[in-house]
């Protein structure tokens, strides 16, 4: 199950199946955003600190990469609307 979700180092997107660099990104920056919440909680092991890390330090790092995929998503959305079949005209 899981080798149908990557190919390689990319996430493959669920609708197409293809890899897909910005569902890659995205995934990533959630997995890091969330680990380094979960380190700001601890905020100390052993001799390592970690510095406060709030859900607006978290949002400010992740949306970007959110707009991203979703913006991506969006546009393909678009393109494939504009050359169906039924739209095309007999030249």
């Amino acid at each position: 199950m899981l080798k149908k979700w990557f190919t390689g180092f990319w996430v493959n997107d669920p609708k197409t199946w293809l890899p897909s660099a910005s569902l890659t990104l995205m995934m990533w920056a959630f997995i890091i955003s969330t680990m380094f919440l979960i380190l700001s909680q601890v905020q100390t092991i052993g001799g390592i600190t970690f510095r406060q890390f709030t859900t607006a330090d978290a949002m400010t790092y992740v949306s970007p990469f959110l707009a991203l995929y979703f913006g991506r998503r969006w546009t393909t959305k678009e393109e494939t609307q504009q050359v169906t079949p039924s739209k095309v005209e007999p030249g």
